[in-house]
């Protein structure tokens, strides 16, 4: 009779072991942080857009996602890319130089925003990146500069799985 509690408790032990399934959270790219993965992407220069001069259709689009761009600064004055969401969309945007991203627009209306900071898994390579809540569906446009810099790598990626 006492083997009966000695194997129930082997049983308990290993329950959540045997337990795993597909319904389990796997640490897979699938739930790694954006933030971690920005940092995967840091050593790549991604696709090459100019910064357009126009807050308008003629400035390149942004697409989110896991690429990053590098962004050719307009000399001294301020430039822009656009964003286009159709849906209420939060997303991380990272950029390589802090004080580059400058101002978020929806459409005319400028939008808040507010840096948070280096990335806390590589602050030297992404000095800074920003929270964004693309609220409404439509386009967002990035002022970027003026600056004394040529270019800024950039990666814009929405938000999910991301925990501060």
């Amino acid at each position: 009779m006492q083997s009966q509690p000695a194997a129930l408790c082997l049983i308990c032990a290993l329950a959540p072991v045997l337990a795993c399934g597909d319904n389990d959270p796997k640490p897979d790219a699938e739930h790694e942080d954006p933030a971690e993965h920005a940092c995967e992407h840091t050593g790549e220069s991604g696709d090459a857009v100019s910064a357009g001069a126009e807050r308008d259709a003629s400035a390149p689009e942004i697409e989110l996602g896991d690429d990053p761009y590098t962004v050719a600064l307009r000399d001294g004055e301020p430039g822009y890319v656009r964003i286009e969401v159709d849906e209420d969309t939060p997303v991380l945007l990272f950029a390589s130089a802090a004080n580059v991203v400058t101002s978020l627009y929806h459409e005319d209306e400028e939008e808040e925003i507010d840096g948070a900071g280096a990335n806390e898994f590589c602050d030297d390579d992404i000095p800074e990146h920003f929270d964004l809540d693309l609220h409404e569906p439509g386009t967002y446009y990035l002022q970027l500069g003026p600056s004394a810099l040529d270019e800024v790598w950039i990666l814009v990626t929405e938000a999910e799985g991301h925990s501060h």
